[in-house]
């Protein structure tokens, strides 16, 4: 008698512990793995539900070179296949191997953004870093954000009204 499928979810789950490598380990609970495989681990678990959108906050942290490289790496093929990644991370290294676009702004280097063609996807945690981080996100007047067509100013919040100013300006309203 044929052994039954496995179902989709496991095989899913499988498949992103075996690409973070942690394949070997997959009968492991959480308490019993390290803290940089637990690291990895929550990287599967994110991938596992095939994201559109994966938000991974410091996920080299506590890595060795190596993983980190490897995690990096997942990240990419990730974002190769359509889904929008925004890291955030305190090594220059991983931003520049990310080979994304890099926005300082909780560092101080940025102190205003904006884009006029964007989707909700590419807004929607951005949003919610800079307002977190105490600046202002609005729409090209100054007005509430519309997530359906964005149009985006996002600044420190100190420039925010001179910079809608300028962009007034410039088009010509």
């Amino acid at each position: 008698m044929p052994a039954a499928a496995a179902p989709p979810c496991r095989d899913r789950a499988l498949a992103g512990l075996a690409a973070v490598g942690l394949g070997s380990v997959r009968n492991a609970l959480p308490h019993e793995l390290a803290d940089g495989e637990r690291r990895r681990l929550t990287l599967a678990r994110a991938l596992a539900t095939r994201p559109r959108l994966l938000l991974a906050d410091e996920p080299t942290a506590g890595l060795d070179p190596a993983q980190s490289a490897s995690v990096v790496s997942l990240i990419r093929s990730v974002h190769a296949r359509g889904v929008t990644c925004l890291v955030t991370t305190q090594s220059a290294a991983v931003a520049h191997a990310l080979e994304g676009r890099v926005l300082q702004l909780a560092a101080g280097r940025l102190d205003g953004y904006w884009e006029l063609v964007l989707g909700p996807w590419d807004v929607a945690a951005g949003l919610l870093l800079v307002e977190e981080a105490g600046g202002r996100v609005t729409d090209l007047r100054g007005g509430p954000l519309n997530l359906a067509a964005p149009r985006i100013v996002a600044s420190n919040g100190r420039i925010h009204d001179a910079m809608l100013r300028t962009l007034a300006s410039v088009r010509g309203h």
